[in-house]
């Protein structure tokens, strides 16, 4: 759908404003389809990346779930409660909320959904984070997508999911000094797949500026340079809340550079 890849296009470009907009006139022109859902999910995980009023992504959900209780349901019911179950446990990772996210956990864990039991280990991961157990989360959630008992890729899991374990996975290896491990957890979205199963250019941006801190911690620094400016290639239209992620890139690539940062003078 033209609506939905532009809405993917300005997410990547940091308009998570816009790109909403984009997901929600499309779920109004379809409202027997799962745009509803998607809109929602969406607006979570911009606000968990601190791009998204949480107020804002909280009311979206009425949308998802009057989708869900369309009559009839449809085959998908089942993977699509279980997607809003994984997405109300990230409202409430976002909110620090856990008696919301064990809310979560249980109505994915009574579900009948095939990919159940995977979303629920990503939630298991961010309850660690909540319980300040962050190395802990971060090795629950490193290569969850990689480790589905098939064997390699994971090719039904659930896009949103794979982004957002890979991208706390690696913050926290990065804490916690393990920058090798971190940066492999990155390079998801240069698979050569198809960008809409995975949603990957829509975390591009955000994956290259880890990278680049990565880069950085480890004394990469031309590496840290490229990442740095492919950051701020893709995230030229940021929101207000993210406008902090381009003016430290552009800080770091003046410092990595050898000038002299005259902006904290001013």
């Amino acid at each position: 759908m033209y609506l939905q890849t532009t809405a993917f296009a300005w997410a990547d470009r940091g308009a998570w404003d816009s790109a909403l907009v984009a997901l929600d006139v499309l779920a109004a022109g379809y409202p027997e389809r799962a745009p509803a859902l998607e809109t929602y999910q969406l607006a979570v995980v911009g606000a968990w990346l601190g791009a998204v009023d949480i107020n804002a992504a909280a009311g979206r959900r009425a949308a998802a779930l009057q989708y869900l209780n369309r009559p009839p349901e449809g085959a998908d019911s089942v993977a699509d409660r279980a997607t809003l179950a994984w997405t109300d446990g990230m409202l409430a990772v976002v909110r620090v909320d856990p008696s919301a996210l064990a809310a979560a956990r249980r109505a994915l864990q009574s579900s009948h959904a095939t990919d159940a039991r995977w979303l629920d280990r990503s939630l298991a991961g961010f309850e660690l984070g909540l319980r300040h157990l962050g190395r802990a989360a971060a090795d629950s959630l490193a290569g969850i997508d990689a480790t589905v008992p098939e064997g390699g890729l994971c090719w039904d899991c659930d896009p949103y999911v794979i982004s957002v374990n890979r991208l706390a996975a690696a913050r926290g290896l990065l804490a916690a000094g393990d920058t090798g491990r971190a940066y492999r957890e990155l390079t998801w979205h240069e698979a050569r797949v198809p960008s809409i199963l995975f949603r990957g250019e829509l975390f591009a941006g955000r994956a290259y500026l880890q990278q680049a801190e990565i880069d950085e911690a480890r004394g990469a620094r031309e590496s840290a340079r490229e990442h740095y400016r492919q950051f701020l290639q893709r995230y030229d239209m940021p929101v207000a809340s993210q406008l902090h992620l381009v003016d430290e890139a552009k800080a770091a690539l003046r410092r990595l550079s050898g000038q002299r940062d005259t902006t904290a003078q001013r």
